[in-house]
């Protein structure tokens, strides 16, 4: 029998939000106060608002981050092994082990895993939800789903340079096309941090959100910053301040 055959019409969906206490760049990034909330508290936020979602579970190492991420609506059933929660620990890792934990302790077992990071707190349930029905869709119609979000690509490999042995400047990608505007350009996304699912059984088998082949949902780049550094940190406080702001003055 395929993996798929006989399964409910209804597909469970884990929202996975990912956050660690070791922060190098920013320390206490994960609950340091960002727009008059946690940044944590923002993902959090967007995902319990989502339809498509079955549950917001929290994967954090972390007493603080599980306490805030509690407080903000999420289940934190398990604290997540240190050893998993290290700068060189593999991201996939921290996700199998959430799904070993919940098949284990709690019989669940989700057809699709949404991981959501804290570090993209500008991103909406919007494209949470069209991230997910889009996976959705294509799981039913072909039984795999991997789908990411992407964004603009801001600097366009067909224009990046790279130095040359002479010290000139050189096409980073050989090509013997010459664009002279960036709109003449042919489109080109990269993946931008904030949405990704796949099936649970490509997660255990590949170990991967990015098997052979893969989908994109599009999302804007005024909602695809992320946040690295402290200007990061800064500049994304200020997006999410005109946000509240916005929705201030559209309440009647």
């Amino acid at each position: 029998m395929d993996f798929y055959e006989g399964r409910d019409s209804m597909v469970k969906v884990l929202g996975l939000v990912t956050a660690r206490g070791g922060s190098k760049g920013i320390p206490g990034k994960n609950w340091k106060n960002i727009a008059g909330k946690p940044l944590i508290a923002w993902t959090i936020e967007e995902a319990l608002r989502s339809d498509s979602l079955d549950r917001v579970v929290v994967s954090t190492d972390h007493p603080t981050i599980a306490e805030v991420a509690k407080a903000a609506g999420a289940d934190v059933p398990f604290i997540r092994p240190s050893a998993l929660a290290q700068d060189e620990s593999p991201h996939i890792d921290c996700v199998l082990h959430a799904l070993d934990w919940l098949q284990k302790e709690q019989n669940y077992v989700p057809d699709l895993v949404c991981l959501l990071q804290p570090t993209s707190p500008l991103r909406l349930v919007s494209d949470i939800d069209g991230v997910v029905n889009m996976a959705i869709k294509k799981f039913k119609k072909h039984g795999v789903s991997p789908v990411i979000s992407v964004t603009d690509c801001p600097h366009h490999p067909m224009l990046v340079r790279r130095v040359a042995e002479d010290g000139s400047l050189v096409p980073f990608i050989e090509h013997n096309i010459n664009y002279e505007r960036r709109q003449d350009l042919p489109p080109a996304l990269v993946r931008n941090g904030a949405v990704y699912v796949n099936t649970t059984h490509s997660l255990r088998k590949d170990q991967t959100f990015f098997p052979n082949k893969y989908y994109g949902y599009y999302m804007p780049p005024e909602r695809s910053l992320l946040i690295d550094e402290d200007w990061e940190f800064s500049l994304v406080e200020k997006l999410l301040q005109m946000q509240l702001e916005r929705d201030e003055r559209a309440i009647p």
